[in-house]
């Protein structure tokens, strides 16, 4: 059995495989995901497509065309379409410097942007943004890097590990089921799959148009507002649960039929602390 715990994409990484394997690599692979997906470095993939509007990377193209299809699914309640709101907001650079300072909000480019919507399309290995706007990939990359560590254990023929991105994490176990914990001392247990876990109790900031959060409500660029405070999803990937549990937060009529959809389950909490879910949650719960 072998441990590696790091700090990668703002977040505390714990990766264990129940296997004699180097994890050097894995840790590598998260922070070429970071490299590339963040919007914090001038010099990522994510950022040259925000300036220049369209880029052939391909780690890029895969992530956006499988955030166009969870988009889909959820009926636009995930949209990694909001990012030009999360900076008007002040979410401009990593959220530690964000988070005690209080930004302007850019309130004249806020009410300008609202309504404008970046149409964002994958041709050929290619994205291209046409429109106003900035993609942002927070609510899908982390998920994204936890499969794909995932992804290469399975290939050096790993059968039991778990990998933790700061709450996204993705297990296999070959005997006994791991064993998550998921807040208000709930626990599921997990064979095999992944879990996700998404709060508008969290990353907030104050701003001049009003107290923010993360959790962006496409429909109006502004911080969701459906009376929810916490969303769990379970599903077969980290990538669908990270923007599942994103878009449940947003719209949970249509995030939480999606989760069905796809044969995963879920479970919400409201402002007064009670917990709501999937028929489908009940067997992992313990």
């Amino acid at each position: 059995m072998v441990e590696r715990s790091f700090r990668a994409m703002n977040t505390e990484w714990w990766i264990r495989a129940d296997a004699a394997v180097s994890l050097d690599e894995a840790e590598t692979l998260v922070r070429d995901v970071e490299a590339r997906l963040t919007r914090f470095r001038p010099d990522s993939a994510l950022s040259r497509l925000n300036r220049e509007r369209r880029s052939a990377d391909p780690m890029l193209a895969t992530v956006v065309a499988r955030a166009l299809e969870l988009r889909a699914a959820s009926r636009g309640a995930f949209d990694i379409g909001v990012g030009q709101a999360l900076v008007d907001a002040g979410y401009d650079r990593s959220f530690e410097a964000v988070r005690d300072c209080t930004s302007d909000g850019g309130v004249r480019a806020l009410e300008a942007s609202r309504g404008a919507t970046v149409a964002v399309r994958v041709a050929d290995g290619e994205v291209v943004l046409e429109g106003l706007g900035l993609v942002d990939l927070g609510g899908i990359g982390k998920g994204w890097a936890v499969d794909e560590v995932a992804a290469w254990l399975e290939a050096r023929g790993v059968e039991s590990y778990v990998v933790d991105g700061g709450g996204d994490i993705r297990v296999r176990a070959e005997n006994t089921p791991w064993r998550i914990g998921v807040g208000d001392a709930q626990a599921i247990e997990l064979r095999t799959g992944a879990v996700c876990t998404s709060s508008t109790r969290k990353r907030r900031w104050k701003a001049k148009t009003g107290e923010f959060h993360h959790i962006v409500d496409p429909r109006t660029g502004t911080a969701a507002a459906c009376g929810l405070s916490d969303a769990v999803v379970v599903a077969a990937e980290a990538s669908t649960a990270d923007a599942l549990a994103t878009a449940v937060l947003v719209s949970p009529g249509d995030a939480l039929a999606a989760t069905e959809v796809r044969g995963g389950a879920a479970m919400v909490r409201d402002g007064a602390g009670t917990w709501r879910m999937t028929t489908g949650m009940t067997r992992y719960l313990r």
